[in-house]
């Protein structure tokens, strides 16, 4: 089972978005949010999916 990183594991930065999951399972966590993630990402159309905010981005 993959766990929590400890401090020494990611740069300070990421526990920004690390210490937003609840729990010790991130994998469990992804699971949880499968179907609406996928439901979100399905509302995405080809065009939008294409779209740059800059050229060459």
């Amino acid at each position: 089972m993959i766990s929590r990183p400890q401090t020494a594991e990611a740069a300070p930065y990421y526990f920004t978005y690390i210490n937003q999951v609840t729990g010790d399972d991130p994998v469990g966590a992804l699971e949880n949010q499968l179907e609406e993630s996928q439901a979100f990402f399905s509302e995405i159309s080809e065009e939008q999916s294409l779209h740059r905010y800059a050229p060459e981005k």
